[in-house]
C-alpha cells in the first residue's frame, strides 16, 4: 500500500507537470487570439504545436503507463481490489485518468503535431475570412481539418457513427443515438414556439440597440457587471478577440474575451456574461486538485450549462435590469435615458432568427447547436462535403 501511495504521488506530480505544458500552450493561444502581431501567425502555430506534442508524449510515456498499471485494472478501468479502501476523489482520479490516457495514446504524437498546427493556422485565416465575408479564403484550411477529423477517428475506433468519436472528447459517454431523438424533441417544441412569437400581434422594439453606443463604455459597463457577477479581477481579465472565448490557465488566471460593436449594445454585453459564466465556473475549480481531472469540469455541456444560465435566467431577467439599467442609462443617458425599464425589458428578449449563433436570442440557440450537430455528423459520415457548407447551413437555417 506504501508503494501504491508513492506511485499515486509520482503520478499526479507528472500530470501537473504535463498540464504546465498545455497551459504554455493555451496562454500562446490565447495571445494569438487576442494581442499577437498579425506576421506571428506561422511561427506561433509551430510553437504550439510543439507544446502540445510535448504534452501529448509526455503523457503516454512509459512512467504514466507503468504508474496506472500498478493502480489501475486495465480491463475495468477501476481501482485494483486491493486498493478499494481508497476515497472516491482519488478512484474518480484514476479512472478519469486511465480514460484519457487510453484515448490519447492511440493517437501518433506526429499526428498531434499537424492537428494542433493546422487548429492554429485555420483560426488565423477564419478571422480574416469573417473579415472579409470570404468562405473561400477559409475552405482549404477547413478541408484540411475535417480530413484530419477522419484520420483521428480512425486512430481512435469508434462504435454506430464515426462523430461518437469525437462527441466522447466533450461531452463523455454521449452519443449520435442519445442526441437525435433528444434533439427531435427539442426541435418539434423549439419550432413550434418560434413560430408562435414570429405570429404574435405585439413585438419587442429592438431599435433602441442600434444607435451609436461608444464601445469604451460598453467594455467598462461589461467589467462593471462581471464584477457584481463575482468574477475576480484579481485572477482574470476581460479582452477582445473576434469570437468571445474564456481560458483558464488555472484558476488564479482565468481569461474572458467579448466582442464590441458600435450599434449592437446587446453584443458586447451578453457575450461578456456569457463568458463570465464560463469564468466563474473555471475560477472555482479546486486549486489543491490542479493538473489532475479533479481539477477540470466535468463536461464541455456542464460547462455551458452555467454561461447560459448567467447570460438568459439571469442577464434577460427583470430583478436583473431592475438593478443594472439605472446604471446602465448612466453610461448612455443620450441614448436611453427617455427609454423606460420595461421597453428595455423587452427588447433585450427579443426572438429573430439570425445566422450567428452567439448572437443568438434565448430560444433559437439550440436551433443552432441541432443544425451544426447535423451539419457535423453528415462531414463525419460522408454525407456533405465541405464545399457544400454554405449552401446546406442557409437551407437548414431556412
Amino acid at each position: 500500500m506504501a508503494d501504491s501511495q508513492q506511485t499515486l504521488t509520482a503520478l499526479r506530480t507528472k500530470l501537473t507537470q504535463i498540464h504546465h505544458l498545455k497551459g504554455a500552450a493555451a496562454l500562446l493561444s490565447w495571445d494569438q487570439e487576442t494581442y499577437m502581431p498579425h506576421g506571428g501567425g506561422e511561427a506561433r502555430a509551430d510553437q504550439i504545436a510543439t507544446l502540445q506534442t510535448m504534452a501529448h508524449q509526455q503523457f503516454i510515456c512509459p512512467d504514466i503507463a507503468d504508474g496506472l498499471a500498478e493502480l489501475i485494472d486495465p480491463t475495468t478501468g477501476l481501482v485494483h481490489d486491493y486498493l478499494s479502501s481508497w476515497d472516491e476523489p482519488t478512484k474518480a482520479f484514476l479512472r478519469e485518468t486511465w480514460r484519457d490516457f487510453s484515448k490519447a495514446k492511440k493517437l501518433p504524437s506526429e499526428f498531434v503535431n499537424r492537428l494542433e498546427r493546422e487548429c492554429s493556422l485555420a483560426q488565423q485565416i477564419w478571422v480574416e475570412a469573417r473579415e472579409r465575408n470570404d468562405f473561400s479564403h477559409f475552405l482549404p484550411h477547413l478541408r484540411t481539418l475535417v480530413a484530419l477529423k477522419h484520420e483521428e477517428v480512425d486512430y481512435r475506433g469508434f462504435t454506430d457513427s464515426p462523430y461518437n468519436a469525437l462527441l466522447d472528447t466533450y461531452e463523455p459517454g454521449a452519443t449520435v443515438g442519445q442526441l437525435k431523438p433528444l434533439f427531435a424533441t427539442l426541435r418539434k417544441g423549439l419550432t413550434t414556439l418560434l413560430q408562435q412569437i414570429q405570429e404574435a400581434p405585439s413585438k419587442p422594439d429592438d431599435r433602441i440597440f442600434h444607435q451609436a453606443y461608444n464601445q469604451d463604455r460598453q467594455l467598462a459597463f461589461s467589467k462593471q457587471v462581471l464584477r457584481s457577477m463575482g468574477y475576480d479581477f484579481n485572477r482574470g481579465r476581460l479582452d477582445l478577440s473576434a469570437h468571445p472565448f474564456t481560458t483558464s490557465f488555472h484558476p488564479t488566471d482565468v481569461r474572458v474575451t467579448t466582442r464590441v460593436f458600435e450599434k449592437d449594445l446587446p453584443s458586447c454585453l451578453f457575450s461578456s456574461i456569457h463568458e463570465g459564466g464560463h469564468g466563474l465556473y473555471d475560477q472555482g475549480l479546486p486549486q489543491e486538485h490542479y493538473g489532475t481531472s479533479l481539477g477540470e469540469s466535468i463536461s464541455l455541456g456542464i460547462h455551458e450549462s452555467q454561461s447560459r444560465l448567467w447570460e438568459n435566467s439571469v442577464g434577460r431577467s427583470m430583478p436583473f435590469w431592475q438593478h443594472f439599467f439605472p446604471l446602465l442609462q448612466e453610461k448612455f443617458p443620450g441614448q436611453l435615458s427617455a427609454v423606460s425599464l420595461d421597453k428595455f425589458y423587452k427588447a433585450i428578449n427579443t426572438v429573430k432568427p439570425s445566422l450567428i449563433r452567439v448572437e443568438a436570442d434565448e430560444v433559437t440557440y439550440n436551433l443552432h447547436i441541432m443544425v451544426r450537430f447535423e451539419i457535423e455528423l453528415d462531414l463525419m459520415e460522408g454525407q456533405v462535403h465541405v464545399e457544400e457548407l454554405p449552401t446546406l447551413w442557409n437551407d437548414k437555417m431556412q
